[in-house]
């Protein structure tokens, strides 16, 4: 099945034995075994449960992967896949990443060496030589960097490096990482996967049975596995994935259009695809007043959801990202970040067309909805 088949055909439950046409919630603890000496397909849902098990078949379809594992959020997600590597050793990170991973690297007993993903000719022997893992975003957040992820994986592969892949800014809609060269792909299902901003979820897809079974095992063993009725929301939310991200990225065009031609915009940055994009004034304060002069969207972090945001990361997103880093990845601090949603996008456009041509110092509107 092709993906648009698969997003709406593949949620379907077939050992349900009422042949419901939506998947059922199976919002249970525990699962009655047929005897005392052995066990069933599922006896705990912490260990398993069908409505979990059922999108995580799912995730793993759409991202050509062995098997999916399902989290409580996102970064439940990434500090598991950060943990294959063992202690004291060796990981090679992208330098600009989502202000929560940062966080969580400050607390790990790693040895975190940063290197430019986005540019194969720093990439020598020595860089990879030693390391367990390499772990990026492409488009990373919130610069919207890329990089070449096949010519990444035949350094990491030559190496014996686990190289995990951060998919959330794209999705499996438009990018499959697995499918160029990467071992393990991160999704914070929060985000576009879900995509009506009311639940918090985030998935491991591995490509091989020997990188799944570990995370398995650690997940079980740790508790951090996705609820049953945040399980369905997910499904749910799957189902048009689709859709959402094909319209919300045609209104995305459509601002990164205006926005390259308005005089209060400086640099927009966007790599032509998914629903994620941001400019920047030149001054600080000019961006903060252009993000809180705007009515139709919510002043918000995260993105991919049904009702566009806007923000700047270098104190919001990634306000825990110490101040120096910042500086050495070039995080500008009149960043301003827009996650596009489904409204009309002359609306968002002629909103983003007050914030920016108001007068210096005008406060925000009374009616302002965030």
């Amino acid at each position: 099945m092709r993906p648009a088949t698969r997003l709406i055909r593949g949620t379907r439950c077939g050992h349900d034995p009422y042949r419901a046409t939506a998947p059922p919630l199976y919002q249970t603890a525990t699962f009655a075994q047929a005897t005392a000496t052995g066990f069933d397909a599922y006896d705990y849902s912490r260990t398993d449960n069908p409505t979990r098990r059922l999108v995580e078949d799912e995730l793993a379809s759409l991202e050509g992967g062995h098997g999916a594992l399902a989290y409580s959020s996102g970064m439940a997600a990434v500090a598991a896949a950060l943990r294959l590597a063992p202690t004291g050793a060796r990981v090679l990170v992208a330098q600009d990443l989502y202000g929560g991973t940062e966080r969580l690297l400050d607390r790990l007993d790693l040895e975190v060496a940063r290197i430019d993903t986005t540019d194969p000719a720093s990439w020598t022997d020595a860089v990879f030589e030693g390391a367990h893992l390499c772990y990026l975003e492409t488009p990373s957040n919130p610069l919207l960097e890329t990089t070449d992820l096949r010519a990444l994986a035949r350094w990491t592969r030559r190496h014996g490096v686990v190289l995990v892949v951060d998919n959330t800014m794209l999705s499996p809609w438009l990018q499959r990482p697995l499918e160029l060269g990467a071992d393990l792909v991160v999704q914070s299902c929060t985000k576009h996967l879900a995509g009506h901003g009311d639940l918090t979820a985030g998935a491991l897809i591995a490509k091989e049975r020997a990188l799944y079974e570990p995370l398995a095992f650690q997940r079980n063993a740790e508790g951090t596995a996705l609820a049953p009725f945040d399980a369905w929301l997910l499904s749910r939310g799957l189902k048009t994935l689709g859709v959402r991200l094909e319209r919300a990225q045609d209104t995305a065009r459509q601002l990164v259009k205006f926005l390259r031609g308005h005089p209060a915009v400086t640099r927009v940055r966007d790599v032509g695809m998914g629903s994620v994009l941001a400019f920047e004034t030149g001054d600080v304060a000019r961006s903060q007043q252009v993000v809180e002069g705007t009515e139709l969207f919510s002043i918000a972090v995260s993105f991919g959801g049904v009702a566009s945001s806007i923000s700047l990361p270098c104190v919001m997103s990634h306000a825990s990202v110490p101040a120096a880093r910042r500086s050495a990845v070039q995080l500008p601090p009149d960043l301003v970040r827009i996650a596009v949603g489904l409204e009309d996008p002359g609306d968002l456009i002629a909103d983003l067309d007050r914030a920016l041509s108001a007068p210096r110092g005008q406060p925000r509107p009374a009616t302002a909805s965030a």
